[in-house]
């Protein structure tokens, strides 16, 4: 069968959609039984679909909680090498200001001691 123009295309399938119609099954409607069967497989499915939400929710509980207490392991040992790493560096500083004291106080007595002997060199003159 050829088609020659729009209106032969719309004239076909207005006699395809015709013999359609005609063909068609008619739904009946449906028994008591078939109803409530309906219902408890819809009422199962819902259920199954809660559980299953009721899973990945759980799950995701579970996965925040541990991330949680990873993050507070980590910035518990975090701090403690913090606070390790600022001890160290104050007890660094203070070693530095004791080694420069000793220096100092060796310089002075140096100085002092060449005082004194300029001094008896002097005074024994």
């Amino acid at each position: 069968m050829s088609v020659n123009n729009v209106t032969d295309v719309s004239a076909l399938f207005l006699q395809e959609l015709k013999n359609t119609a005609k063909n068609r099954r008619k739904v009946s409607e449906p028994t008591e039984s078939e109803r409530k069967k309906a219902m408890e497989m819809f009422g199962k499915a819902l259920r199954d679909c809660d559980k299953a939400m009721e899973r990945v929710m759980d799950k995701h509980i579970e996965s925040v909680a541990k991330s949680a207490k990873e993050q507070a392991l980590y910035r518990k040992r975090k701090a403690q090498a913090d606070r390790a790493k600022a001890s160290a560096e104050e007890q660094r500083l203070f070693n530095e200001k004791i080694l420069l004291s000793r220096i100092n106080q060796r310089n002075l007595l140096e100085e002092i001691r060449a005082d004194d002997i300029n001094r008896r060199e002097l005074l024994a003159r």
